[in-house]
Formats: structure tokens, C-alpha cells, sequence
């Protein structure tokens, strides 16, 4: 029997996130093929034995089982290491420590990317496609956030983190900023795209969309008004968008 409480991050659904931590914490779910979007990472994910503690530069290509080759346009090198996550009650920026990335300094710039398993990176790696779903406040995207204990409450204790270098935006991408009642009617359409009897959202040309995470998630469903929290998420929502993140990649963070 499960008795372990389970926090809900920010901007996530609750029932395939639940669904999702008691298979992970290795408990049987007989319908998980009625949640596909989650039935690949159910598992806890596996990190390449030549991953160590130690920080390594490489080519994203090695990360990719096989003969694949990265879909984009990824630096020729990141960094790569392993890390074991603190408890919840510790500090979780020391996972950064050897990066000597210190993610309240706000003269550095990194966009964080929780992955809920490490399985799933050399999938990520090789494809990149825009799904939507319910989770997804800003409709199918690439989403980050410069909030590091946020992508680490996603990514759990058998995901991972991708670290994004964004200091320099000198670059042919361009981004918006939705605030006020274009933030509400966004994240209120993209959760409820589904229900024909609600607007749908506005649609943006810009290459990445940015604004705050809502802190009511599973409410607005139900015609709540969005409420938003003090976390930023930043989406890339465009194939343009999409290459402007893959190429900052600076590193990936394999947590155990």
C-alpha cells in the first residue's frame, strides 16, 4: 500500500504525475497503456556507465546508443556528469557545484530542463517533436525554466537536468513575454484545448514564449482563473525557437 506523500510540482497534471512516481518508486499500474504519455518513462532511468561524478566534456553524439546522430544543431561538445540529489530538505543548488554555477547569482544566465527519467535523453537527443498536452500552460514547446529548484522538484530522483547557457540572446529568434489577461486566456486555452465549449488560446509568431507558471494548475480545468506563481517558465514553441535552445546547450546532469 502507497503512504509516501507525493508534491505536485507547479503547471503539472495531477494524476499521470502521481501515476507516474508510484511506478517509478516501483509499484505495479496495470492501465498504464491508457496514459501513453507516460508509459515510456515509467521506469527509473539507466545512466551510461562511463558517466561519473566527475565533470566530462563530450560530444552529444556519445550519449546516443548506436549509430544515431543528434536531430539539431548541438554544441560539438557539453558537459556531462552525475549527481547524487540531496533530500528534499537540503539544498538542492549544490547538484550545480561543479559547474560553479550559483543559480541566485544574477549575473549568471542558465535556463534549466528537468527530465523525469534519464532514459528518455537519447530520445531527446535524436528528436525533438512538439507535443501537446494538458501539462503544457503555453501548448507544445520545449520547456525550461531559470528557476533551478523547479526543474529539479520535475525531474525527481532518477531524472535529469538540462543545463542551458542563455547570457548571450544576440541571435535571429525572437520572444515574447505574456503578462495580464494574454497569460490567463494562454494557459487557460492550452489546458482546456480539449473542451470545445471554451476559447482556445491565442497563437503567438514568436519563437519563444515566456511567462509565469501557474500556481492552480488543476483548477482551471474546472474554469478557475489562473493564478500565477513566481516561477518562470520559457518555452520554445518553433523549430527556430527549438535550434536557439539545443544550440546553449552547456550540460546534462544525470541524478541518482
Amino acid at each position: 500500500m502507497w503512504s509516501e506523500p507525493i508534491e505536485i510540482p507547479l503547471g503539472v497534471s495531477m494524476t499521470p504525475f502521481v501515476i507516474h512516481e508510484v511506478i517509478l518508486s516501483g509499484l505495479h499500474f496495470q492501465d498504464i497503456e491508457e496514459y501513453p504519455e507516460i508509459s515510456y518513462e515509467c521506469k527509473k532511468g539507466w545512466i551510461p556507465k562511463w558517466v561519473s561524478q566527475k565533470v566530462q566534456s563530450v560530444n552529444p553524439g556519445r550519449i546516443i546508443p548506436g549509430t544515431g546522430t543528434p536531430a539539431r544543431s548541438y554544441p560539438d561538445y557539453v558537459s556531462v556528469y552525475k549527481f547524487q540529489k540531496p533530500s528534499k530538505n537540503k539544498d538542492q543548488a549544490k547538484i550545480l557545484d561543479p559547474l560553479n554555477i550559483n543559480p541566485n547569482d544574477s549575473n549568471q544566465h542558465f535556463l534549466y530542463r528537468g527530465i523525469r527519467t534519464s532514459d528518455t535523453i537519447p530520445v531527446f537527443l535524436l528528436r525533438i517533436v512538439l507535443v501537446s498536452s494538458v501539462n503544457n500552460e503555453f501548448g507544445p514547446g520545449l520547456y525550461c525554466t531559470p528557476n533551478f529548484n523547479l526543474a529539479v522538484e520535475y525531474a525527481g530522483k532518477n531524472g535529469a537536468i538540462f543545463v542551458y547557457d542563455w547570457s548571450n540572446l544576440d541571435s535571429d529568434f525572437t520572444i515574447k513575454t505574456l503578462i495580464d489577461r494574454e497569460w490567463e486566456d494562454t494557459v487557460k486555452g492550452w489546458i482546456c484545448i480539449d473542451d470545445d465549449s471554451k476559447p482556445g488560446p491565442p497563437q503567438f509568431d514568436e519563437d519563444i514564449i515566456q511567462g509565469p507558471v501557474s500556481k492552480n494548475h488543476g483548477s482551471i480545468y474546472n474554469c478557475s482563473k489562473p493564478i500565477q506563481s513566481q516561477d518562470l517558465q520559457v518555452v520554445a514553441i518553433t523549430t527556430n525557437g527549438m535550434n536557439a535552445m539545443t544550440e546553449r546547450l552547456y550540460t546534462i546532469i544525470y541524478l541518482y
